[in-house]
């Protein structure tokens, strides 16, 4: 025979035997009775068999293993000590050849069965007798104190009974250190059975019907001294007589529900009884809480809600009902449960000394709210949410008192900026730009003063991740304080926070004066009707922003970079929920007293009318010969011929220009260049197709005048006379190291007007043949005004908004040329010029984006070149 199959049978015939024993131990337990009285001696082994059911599903594998291994060593190390048990599980052969760890493994399927073997059906009577030593006291009697007894009677408070018992999940008494639990037999008498439940360290709990109360038994001093000395009596037993009903495993512990039958004393020499107590007298949590309830206000429900008076306080839980209220379908579970944890919070917190507002939705504040109320708090919350009191009170605090305080308020936070922004523009006269920027800080000026439409609402670079009346609590809000320790014990992440504002219809006007001087601390206090709520990603437009924002593009407009920045409070993180009331009345009161200061009027908020940002619309009434912008061509060149002999007409095509027809236009070129037959007076007039073709958007004469026909002087009234008073006189260099005399003539002055500039001719001036013109010897060989440069247009970079360009302007230049210079013949030099490159920027940006221009029909060459 293998070594093998003599295991095999080995293991076989031993398993039977394990299997045998361990069951017939088990039902000796069973069958050890009281001594003749109803009920089963309450041991190790017979907890065992009472707890089993409940735990084995919960057993830990690795853990039996380990036990029946020390298990069969124990047995192993009494057997060769020649000393085995009377009954052992395995032969002694068995136990001596093989390792304790494999003997675990191989009967594992075989230990489980045994264990499941013993269970004893419920419900089972069971008896406990607990050895005590009792004193005396001649006033009161004999005591007794069951050792580490919980939910004593003794111990609880009268206000609050419940709060001193420590209750389970069926409002039951909880015993945790009672005796009972603590009966396993010693190491040697441990069969391996109740060694696997007592190492599996689950915490053993009994759940009692009853709340104990061991009050002092009446005895006259002769019979305690019968019994010993009286300092030190004899022992006495106290019998546990119960019916256990049911056990279950709840996270680490062994609940054992009992309920109590019989509780006798007698002494331990004799028997002899000492006392027996009325168990059906105890009190029950049931009888507590009837108790309680009749003391307390009726209980708030769906059906009977108990709704504040007028006037409540607007804060933290007002707005959860409103939300529910305007906003049901935001409300999920967690948030529900979030207010059912502050509520029960909030409670717990006024309950001894005030009935909470809305009544009492909670009794029992020694264990936090469960799970199984939260359809009843929905239910009740609901219920409140539709009958809120038709007004309530917003208390805002004011925290910053004071003269200093009240000035800064009053000044506009940009007001600096516009300063420095006036400073940088360094124009000695107001010019365009500064009368802009005037106007918008007179614009935000305006705005910033206006009584704002949102509570709440936070300052720049200060977004929270939580705030307004659920966030940003105060002493006076307990409710509030109760969602920062609920958000805590739910473990709420911070993104689930919420941001709340409240929009207002109408908003007090606060007197600066009055808040700067009062001496105490005052609150602002607002009677409101809710109207409404809405819930966003992002923050309410204010009318300070928006305020902001129509500066700022007015300021882009005009190519203004100061002070007009949007202020950013970044982005909320959250939700932000709006609350929107019908302000009623404000007042004005004393934070400590609450004594009324001041009734304050109500106004509307209006933002300031944009029309305050508008410039004067530019007026252009001048003109050069007759000839103003926006004039056709045809009315031009009539003017033009009635007024010199025409020599000779050059044309700007753009038809023949190369550029053309890549799209890539030249400004200002586009239109007509007249001569005078006499060749000493040149006029340009333009135009800009496709834009704006054949319309005279821009001009320029050029007069050469025999050197001493004229002088600054005579120029001066000459058009002082046609145009009135300069604007501006300013002396400009010319080219080849000459001077001249400006003048100009414009309703607002501007960075980018300036004296018109001259530059070598452009190549676009062509004649009836094609050809480049060729000016007479008296007018300057290469330099001729340009208006392309005139005011610096840079129309070719990053198109700039049309505010950026000169408006209307009308412009003289003298200048006196010595001859010296074969380009600048001697004589006398008068440039005038009348644009509006503010107009023309606008149509030439609309040419650039039409399809390129063709060229035209006679400029298409010789089509009989093949490629």
């Amino acid at each position: 025979m293998s070594i093998h199959t003599k295991l095999g049978k080995s293991i076989r015939s031993a398993a039977l035997r394990l299997i045998v024993v361990l069951s017939l131990s088990s039902s000796a337990v069973v069958a050890q009775t009281t001594g003749g009285q109803e009920g089963l001696l309450w041991s190790g082994r017979l907890m065992s068999s009472v707890i089993g059911p409940a735990m084995d599903p919960h057993l830990d594998q690795d853990q039996i293993d380990s036990t029946a291994a020390s298990y069969f060593s124990h047995l192993a190390s009494f057997v060769r000590a020649g000393n085995p048990p009377d009954a052992m599980p395995l032969p002694a052969e068995t136990l001596l050849e093989y390792q304790p760890e494999v003997l675990a493994s191989l009967y594992r399927d075989q230990i489980r069965e045994a264990l499941r073997a013993q269970f004893v059906q419920l419900p089972v009577k069971v008896a406990f007798d607990q050895t005590l030593r009792p004193y005396y006291e001649e006033k009161s009697g004999l005591k007794v104190q069951p050792i580490s007894l919980e939910n004593d009677l003794e111990r609880l408070n009268p206000k609050d009974p419940l709060a001193g018992i420590t209750l389970s999940d069926r409002d039951l008494g909880l015993y945790q250190l009672l005796p009972l639990s603590q009966a396993w037999s010693d190491e040697r008498d441990m069969g391996l059975v109740e060694r696997i439940y007592k190492e599996q360290r689950q915490r053993i709990t009994f759940e009692l019907d009853r709340l104990l109360k061991f009050d002092p038994i009446p005895m006259d001093i002769q019979t305690a001294a019968a019994r010993g000395d009286l300092r030190q009596l004899e022992n006495v037993i106290l019998r546990w007589e119960m019916t256990i009903t049911d056990v279950r495993v709840n996270d680490n512990d062994v609940i054992v529900s009992a309920a109590l039958d019989r509780l006798t004393l007698r002494w331990s020499s004799d028997n002899a009884p000492v006392a027996e107590w009325n168990v059906a007298a105890l009190p029950t949590v049931a009888g507590f809480r009837q108790q309680i309830e009749a003391a307390l206000p009726p209980r708030a429900t769906a059906d009977q809600v108990m709704t504040p008076p007028a006037g409540t306080r607007f804060g933290a839980e007002m707005a959860d009902l409103l939300q529910l209220r305007y906003l049901p379908e935001t409300v999920d579970d967690i948030q529900l449960q979030r207010m059912m944890h502050a509520r029960f919070g909030y409670e717990s917190s006024v309950s001894e000394e005030t009935t909470p507002d809305w009544g009492s939705f909670f009794r029992d504040f020694a264990n936090p709210p469960p799970d199984e109320r939260l359809a009843e708090f929905r239910s009740w919350s609901e219920a409140r949410a539709s009958a809120l009191p038709e007004s309530l009170t917003l208390v805002v605090p004011l925290p910053n008192n004071g003269r200093a305080s009240a000035e800064r308020a009053q000044q506009m936070p940009r007001q600096s900026e516009c300063a420095e922004a006036a400073v940088a523009t360094g124009s000695a006269m107001p010019d365009e730009k500064q009368m802009v920027q005037d106007r918008i800080c007179a614009y935000l000026g305006v705005a910033w003063r206006q009584p704002t439409e949102y509570l709440f609402f936070p300052e720049a670079g200060k977004a929270p991740q939580g705030g307004g009346l659920r966030g940003n609590c105060t002493g006076r809000d307990l409710y509030c304080s109760a969602i920062y320790y609920a958000r805590i014990g739910l473990k709420i992440p911070d993104t689930a926070r919420s941001v709340d504002i409240v929009r207002l219809d109408r908003f007090p006007v606060l007197d600066l004066g009055l808040v700067a001087d009062h001496p105490g601390k005052l609150w602002l206090e607002l009677t409101v009707t809710p109207t409404g709520a809405v819930v966003q990603d992002t923050w309410p437009d204010t009318i300070w922003h928006a305020a902001q924002r129509n500066a700022q593009a007015t300021g882009a407009q005009y190519g203004l970079q100061h002070g007009f920045r949007i202020e950013d409070v970044g982005s909320p993180g959250t939700k932000v929920y709006i609350f929107e009331v019908s302000a009623r009345a404000a007042r004005l009161v004393e934070d400590e007293s609450g004594k009324l200061v001041a009734e304050l009027p109500l106004v509307t908020p209006v933002a300031p009318p944009v029309e305050m940002l508008e410039m004067p619309a530019q007026t252009n009434s001048h003109d050069i010969l007759g000839i103003q912008l926006g004039m056709s061509f045809d009315e031009a060149d009539a003017i033009l011929r009635k007024h010199m002999e025409v020599g000779k007409v050059l044309v700007a095509d753009r038809g023949k220009q190369m550029g053309t027809v890549g799209g890539s236009l030249q400004p200002y070129s586009s239109g007509r260049l007249y001569i005078s037959a006499a060749g000493t007076e040149l006029i340009a007039i333009y135009d800009e197709p496709p834009a704006a073709p054949d319309r005279v958007l821009a001009m320029w004469r050029m007069l050469r005048l025999p050197k001493g026909d004229t002088d600054a002087a005579q120029l001066k009234a000459a058009l002082t006379d046609r145009y009135g008073e300069p604007g501006k006189i300013e002396e400009v260099g010319l080219p080849m190291m000459q001077k001249g005399l400006a003048f100009s003539w414009m309703q607002q002055g501007h960075e980018r007007c300036s004296v018109i500039e001259t530059t070598i001719r452009p190549d676009h001036w062509l004649d009836e043949t094609g050809a480049a013109w060729q000016p007479p010897f008296n007018i300057p060989r290469f330099h001729t005004p340009s208006n392309e440069l005139y005011g610096y247009l840079d129309v070719k970079d990053q198109p700039l908004p049309p505010g950026s360009f000169c408006p209307a302007m009308l412009g003289a230049r003298y200048a006196s040329p010595d001859g010296k210079s074969y380009s600048e013949p001697a004589g006398e030099e008068v440039i005038t010029w009348l644009n509006d490159n503010r107009s023309y920027a606008k149509f030439f940006y609309e040419s650039l984006a039409a399809p390129p221009a063709q060229p035209s029909a006679g400029a298409s060459g010789n089509s009989a070149i093949k490629f």
